[in-house]
């Protein structure tokens, strides 16, 4: 039986777990009984969530009880404090390099014995969350370690964005050249993949995500009032979370986001709070209600629900019962449209605009450093007044979708 790796941003992102249960599903339709190991940010989590056995794919096998007493560690943090970035990074590479050489040793025993290594989708090609020494490297080093073992590398349906190193960009390019195949999630990741200069006839295919196989869920409620809204509240520039820090940014969105959840709830509507990564969506969440209660709009549970949501069938159980959906996640955005429920996107980057442009929907969005009640409100009540023609349209494109994904697995796990 063949048997495959798999890497990807997988933990406590809703939406990133969504494309490998599809993928895993997919390869076990095609091959049953496959081996697969599988290379995650967050291994427990990813493996609590799959069932399937899951190691880590950037940090070390065993750290040595005595690392922070070394000289060497210690000289290489002070590096890490220095104003210089070139050298802080340097420190960085200099205080990974003693485990460095012991996890290419863990990667290389791992994917010898493999057919192939796939990068399952996601926005996997940036550098904004840890470096170009984060994810870059690390997409190089598997991908680098299974052709010396010639074994074939697959990237499936990634999204880029944002590279603004120069190392990402010299990592990336040499990752996408070892690949046997890959596929973009949107025109717009290939295009910056272009502008780094790197060329090759790559087609562009659907997030895998949209392969997820959704199951049967409560119908709506009838109501007689007012709608189910959900709101997809975020930590976007969140100085706790966020790489690009600005709490002026952060605070200035959830107070625009509070007003038009104000405006909702004054119209007679309900609001779902809708998390797409709990563990920080969270924040967001608490501080639109605070916000909210500043305003005299208490936390009322008939009014404002927010169930606890921590995997994907929680989550779509909860969009199934919304009447519409506005959000800045990128796959809460596409599990909402999976749903057949109208939405609205306040985006934080083009790849939100990418999901909406391929349903056909591509002028209901809003920017996120800028909108405010008249557009937001203006929008969604033309959103809802052409409710029956987005449906159709969802219900138009879903199969055209899952049969570009169903060609993609074919002609990549065909060739194992």
């Amino acid at each position: 039986m063949p048997k495959f790796a798999l890497i990807g941003p997988w933990g406590n992102n809703l939406g990133d777990m969504a494309t490998i249960i599809a993928t895993l599903d997919y390869i076990k339709e095609f091959s049953p009984g496959a081996e697969i190991v599988c290379f995650s940010l967050v291994p427990y989590v990813t493996e609590q969530a799959i069932g399937i056995n899951c190691l880590p794919a950037q940090r070390p096998v065993t750290i040595d009880p005595d690392h922070d007493k070394n000289m060497f560690v210690r000289f290489a943090s002070s590096m890490q404090r220095n104003p210089n970035s070139l050298i802080r990074e340097l420190g960085r590479w200099v205080l990974r390099a003693p485990i460095e050489f012991q996890l290419i040793q863990y990667v290389d025993e791992h994917l010898r014995d493999v057919d192939a290594l796939i990068i399952n989708g996601g926005g996997q090609l940036e550098d904004e969350w840890g470096g170009p020494f984060s994810h870059p490297y690390t997409l190089l080093k598997f991908s680098f370690i299974a052709r010396l073992h010639k074994k074939k590398v697959f990237i499936l349906s990634v999204g880029a964005g944002p590279i603004r190193s120069r190392i990402s960009k010299i990592f990336i390019k040499q990752t996408l050249g070892l690949a046997n195949y890959c596929s973009y999630r949107d025109l717009f990741s290939k295009q910056l993949i272009e502008s780094i200069g790197f060329h090759r006839d790559d087609p562009v295919y659907p997030d895998l995500a949209w392969k997820y196989k959704v199951g049967e869920f409560i119908p709506k409620p009838t109501k007689s009032v007012g709608l189910k809204v959900g709101i997809g509240a975020m930590v976007w520039r969140n100085p706790q979370i966020w790489p690009t820090k600005d709490q002026s940014a952060y605070n200035d969105y959830i107070s625009r986001l509070a007003e038009f959840c104000a405006w909702l709830l004054r119209n007679g509507h309900q609001i779902s709070m809708i998390p797409g990564e709990p563990d920080h969506d969270l924040m967001a969440i608490a501080d639109v209600k605070s916000t909210l209660a500043k305003m005299g709009i208490p936390d009322s549970e008939d009014k404002i629900i927010t169930t606890p949501i921590h995997s994907v069938p929680e989550l779509l159980n909860e969009l199934s019962t919304l009447d519409a959906f506005v959000g800045s996640r990128f796959h809460n955005l596409l599990f909402s449209l999976m749903m057949n429920v109208p939405t609205l996107a306040i985006p934080y980057h083009k790849k939100l605009n990418g999901v909406l442009d391929d349903i056909g929907i591509g002028h209901y969005w809003m920017p996120i450093e800028s909108f405010n009640l008249d557009m937001a409100s203006s929008l969604f009540n033309d959103m809802m007044d052409n409710k029956p023609e987005i449906l159709s349209k969802i219900s138009k494109r879903l199969p055209e979708i899952k049969a570009a994904l169903d060609e993609q697995f074919a002609k990549t796990l065909s060739t194992i």
